[in-house]
């Protein structure tokens, strides 16, 4: 029951992070660069399932870019974190 707890509190601790890692990323977004969407993401972490909701930016030549997800390695679609693989 304690171990449950720990590891709720830890994934909710791991969506904040991520999410204000996202939040800085908007506030130094690169030049040329435009916010296109919020979207909630999901993945399978070492400390469970978390959903978080990231940035989804237009880059200087249209592409959908989802600057977060590149800079933390999670690769697009999957649903399983780097480290939980």
């Amino acid at each position: 029951m304690v171990a449950a707890a720990m590891r709720k509190i830890a994934a909710g601790v791991l969506r904040r992070c991520i999410e204000r890692f996202d939040a800085e990323l908007v506030g130094n977004m690169p030049r040329g660069w435009s916010v296109h969407e919020r979207a909630v993401r999901t993945l399978v972490t070492l400390v469970g399932g978390i959903a978080f909701v990231r940035t989804v930016f237009r880059d200087e030549f249209g592409r959908r870019r989802a600057l977060a997800d590149e800079l933390l390695g999670i690769p697009p679609r999957a649903r399983v974190s780097p480290g939980r693989s």
